[in-house]
């Protein structure tokens, strides 16, 4: 399947993760189908699974929802070396726009974090050989809230907002979706999803299908200058919808930013901010340039719309108005928001992808290791003098985690005492959210998978999945602990 093309194509893929921090979590399963332009398929579709390495272990509540266990990855899957190299071979392929449902800010984040941990470019493929990627579901929401009159919704949810869950919105549509949470399922879904908008707005599609370049959103901006424009944000989430009227603020220098105000909001407190609490004002948002946001001339809200999602034009207009008169904010926004200090409290190469760019010499090091036999991938290992701070450990992790079956006695000792030590006493985020289950210990992992199988009552499915988790962690300490295979 990995031929040039010059035509463009779109790569559908969708992940199956064993949580959800992509710094730490890993890739359970990978999907995706190859189309033209008219959804029509091309070659086969594709199914990756990723084996785990010996010093990570799946978030349960993840396994429970998708239902694929290590032991399913470990029998079906590749290391996570020729995992990633597989995936982005198929996104790199020219003209090939990459898309999914929610992937810019999940899916992606995966990708690159793979990518980063076996010492390849985490951005290449995103931009080069006409390549590019694509996220529909803020056309999804940008369709409900603008031109949605001839596609059926989902009910509100219990907080009476609009939901925009991937099966609830193929289930309002008659949409076949046997099996969601399964990567290739999901994969299916989207493209229909995708195919439902692009027939019944055309013109809507293909707007958006535009935006994904980051120069025709500075073009959008440029064209609006110091007018109204539509914006529809995940940010901006109401009982009325997620668009509103906003007004361009300011770019922040050397970054992807652009800081907008939701002119449905008071701009007294804006007005009247300092520049320590100026970023926090309600109303104040931005948007990222390079991640697909969905903006539009104001004219696409007419009074229907606005009517719709509880918009009063003229009163937007005067607040803009007003806002354009008061040029003084924009130092104070620029100066608030280079302040923020966007720390990250787990030390850990693992997690710190986004710290700096490697350097040429780094990163021409690392294409010498990875084209090394393992033998010579150790001997490169002590011997390269690394000019980033994180890359001999970076570098260590990659050898060990993608060669640990192959490595010498004295190695895999050293190995297993690692993974060991990572699994029992794994680098802590003091600030993290339990629920989203980033870390666990090995024996809370054992203890945790006792209680939830003691309160199952039946031979379920999920029940079933605790088993086999159990008998992971078991099998897992055992040889880490006794240093057998």
């Amino acid at each position: 399947m990995n031929i040039q093309r010059n035509k463009d194509t779109f790569l559908w893929y969708d992940l199956e993760t064993f949580g959800l921090n992509s710094r730490f979590d890993r890739i359970a399963q990978f999907a995706a189908i190859r189309t033209d332009n008219n959804f029509e398929i091309i070659g086969d579709e594709i199914i990756y699974y990723c084996k785990v390495s010996s010093d990570y272990l799946p978030s349960i509540e993840a396994c429970l929802v998708t239902g694929i266990t290590p032991q399913e990855c470990n029998e079906k899957g590749m290391n996570e070396e020729e995992f990633i190299t597989k995936i982005n071979s198929e996104f790199s392929q020219a003209n090939t726009t990459v898309v999914g449902f929610n992937s810019i800010k999940f899916d992606d984040e995966f990708i690159r974090n793979a990518l980063y941990r076996n010492l390849s470019n985490p951005y290449s493929r995103e931009y080069k050989n006409g390549c590019s990627r694509w996220d529909i579901l803020p056309l999804i929401r940008a369709t409900h809230d603008l031109r949605g009159s001839n596609i059926d919704w989902p009910e509100k949810n219990e907080s009476n907002y609009f939901t925009f869950k991937l099966t609830e919105l193929t289930k309002a549509n008659h949409i076949d979706q046997v099996g969601a949470h399964d990567a290739l399922v999901d994969v299916r879904a989207t493209i229909a999803m995708a195919k439902l908008i692009h027939e019944r707005q055309p013109s809507l599609y293909s707007y958006y299908y535009n935006l994904r370049s980051k120069y025709k959103i500075q073009d959008e901006l440029a064209n609006n200058r110091d007018k109204m424009i539509c914006v529809s944000d995940t940010k901006l989430t109401s009982e009325n919808g997620c668009t509103t009227l906003a007004l361009k603020i300011t770019d922040i220098p050397n970054s992807s930013n652009v800081y907008l105000f939701d002119l449905t909001k008071d701009i007294t407190p804006l007005l009247k901010a300092s520049e320590d609490d100026i970023i926090n004002t309600e109303g104040l948002f931005y948007i990222a340039i390079n991640k697909c946001p969905f903006i539009a001339t104001a004219k696409v809200i007419n009074k229907e719309v606005a009517t719709s999602l509880g918009i009063d034009i003229e009163l937007c207009q005067e607040r803009a108005t007003t806002l354009l008169k008061h040029k003084e904010i924009t130092d104070r926004i620029i100066k608030g928001a280079s302040s923020i200090q966007y720390s990250n409290d787990v030390d850990d190469v693992d997690s710190k992808i986004y710290t700096a760019f490697f350097s040429g010499n780094d990163t021409y090091s690392f294409k010498t290791i990875k084209k090394a036999k393992l033998e010579e991938k150790l001997l490169l290992l002590e011997k390269i003098k690394f000019e980033d701070s994180r890359a001999k450990e970076l570098v260590y992790r990659y050898i060990y985690r993608n060669n640990e079956e192959a490595l010498n006695p004295q190695d895999k000792e050293a190995w297993y005492d690692f993974a060991f030590d990572r699994i029992t006493n794994p680098p802590v985020d003091p600030e993290q959210n339990s629920l989203l289950n980033y870390y666990i210990r090995l024996d809370e992992f054992i203890e945790k998978e006792n209680n939830l199988a003691s309160n199952s009552f039946n031979k379920s499915r999920e029940y079933n999945t605790l088993l086999k988790l159990k008998e992971y962690g078991i099998q897992l300490e055992n040889k880490l602990k006794n240093k057998v295979n």
